[in-house]
């Protein structure tokens, strides 16, 4: 029973992180846009400082911190699917193995989940179990 309250909290939550993935994904390509950006920007900026000048050297960092909080902002997207993903193959292959055990007994069953709006752990579902064919 748990492992069905695991897997259809899985299947409700794969909305969740695949708008996570694409808002954080845009978010952060976005952001290596505009370190891009600021890389030109202070190329054209350097171009009219004195040659000797050692705070136009200083202005080539800000475009490598904004692509750094780009690659952060872009792991957090990647990460967060990467986890979806590895979570819900872990909640499938253990729910198809409960059902290939029943099948070999031929036992069948329905169930009806019902998931709690905060839910945390699979104590927190409300559960209607109905098996068929029990010997």
């Amino acid at each position: 029973m748990e492992v069905n309250v695991v897997y259809e909290h899985a299947i409700k939550d794969k909305w969740w992180n695949y708008s996570y993935t694409i808002i954080f994904g845009l978010l952060g390509v976005g952001v290596t846009c505009l370190a891009a950006y600021s890389i030109v920007y202070i190329i054209d900026l350097n171009s009219t400082l004195q040659p000797s000048n050692m705070h136009g050297l200083k202005l080539y960092l800000i475009p490598f911190i904004i692509f750094g909080i780009a690659l952060k902002i872009l792991s957090q997207a990647i990460g967060m699917y990467n986890m979806y993903v590895l979570k819900s193959r872990e909640a499938k292959r253990k729910k198809n193995r409960v059902d290939a055990v029943l099948a070999l007994y031929g036992i069948t069953y329905d169930i009806d989940v019902q998931l709690h709006p905060n839910y945390r752990f699979p104590q927190d579902a409300q559960v209607d179990l109905q098996i068929n064919n029990l010997r």
